[in-house]
């Protein structure tokens, strides 16, 4: 399992955070944490089944963007 942290840019509420984890639990990951907070979230993934590409696109087409990301 690989487990990254990505900085997301327009989370300002409750509801962005789930629909930013809800992107990202589509993609086939599990998502530990999403914080408008600190514009961050946490998620681990099966890196032979899951790209890191998928992951990095998974907010196409919503109001938020994944600007940077690291591996835990």
């Amino acid at each position: 399992m690989k487990k990254i942290q990505l900085k997301i840019t327009g989370m300002t509420c409750d509801h962005c955070e789930k629909t930013v984890k809800d992107a990202l639990t589509k993609t086939g990951a599990m998502v530990e944490s999403v914080s408008f907070r600190t514009g961050e979230a946490i998620c681990c993934f099966n890196s032979q089944q899951v790209s890191d590409e998928v992951i990095m696109q998974s907010l196409n087409g919503t109001n938020y963007k994944i600007v940077d990301c690291k591996e835990c």
